[in-house]
């Protein structure tokens, strides 16, 4: 089970401009797929110094455990007085991330779903 669900994590990074990283996540963004993006994440934060845009256009689902997982990513590159910036968040983790409030600190673009009636 653990081996099928990372088969689910599609990861793409790329620079954008100098110092802008482009990170992006696809599939599940939950407890069994968090401890496989921690050196990624380290990575990171260690070794560039622009602003981090993570994609999570592709996510399908994500859980607390990717929540608490993006905020300790957000405390990190705060404290480097970097950005972290939340891209492309559609579904099931836009509500999430509205309900939990955690679009009122970090910086979120949200997908308009084609379904959405509000206007």
């Amino acid at each position: 089970m653990y081996k099928e669900h990372l088969r689910r994590i599609i990861v793409n990074a790329k620079t954008i401009e100098k110092q802008d990283i482009n990170y992006g996540i696809t599939g599940y963004f939950d407890a069994q797929t968090v401890s496989a993006l921690e050196e990624d994440f380290q990575t990171l934060v260690e070794d560039n110094k622009g602003r981090l845009i993570l994609d999570l256009s592709g996510v399908d689902f994500i859980d607390s455990s990717g929540i608490g997982s993006i905020v300790f990513l957000y405390k990190r590159l705060k404290a480097q007085e970097r950005d972290l910036v939340l891209s492309g968040v559609n579904g099931q983790p836009a509500r999430l991330i509205q309900s939990l409030r955690v679009d009122k600190t970090i910086k979120t673009n949200f997908l308009k779903e084609s379904n959405n009636n509000d206007s």
